[in-house]
């Protein structure tokens, strides 16, 4: 799994794909790339959570919280 984050909002997902993407249009954005193993909750979560990394970069906890950048 690919996810992108926001580093200025606790880094809240803001982009996530089930398999590699080569896009960078979510970076050029100021956004953080991580691929990381797949995760229940942030595919069940989709853009509404933030993560918690631990110091070596180790994924520690998926919160939810709506994403206000959404448009309905």
């Amino acid at each position: 799994m690919v996810i992108f984050t926001d580093p200025e909002r606790d880094h809240q997902v803001m982009a996530l794909y089930t398999h590699d993407t080569t896009s960078t249009v979510w970076a050029g954005l100021g956004y953080e790339r991580r691929e990381i193993p797949e995760n229940r909750d942030i595919s069940r979560l989709g853009r509404d959570c933030y993560v918690v990394w631990g110091r070596d970069g180790e994924l520690l906890d998926v919160v939810e919280r709506v994403n206000h950048i959404r448009t309905e």
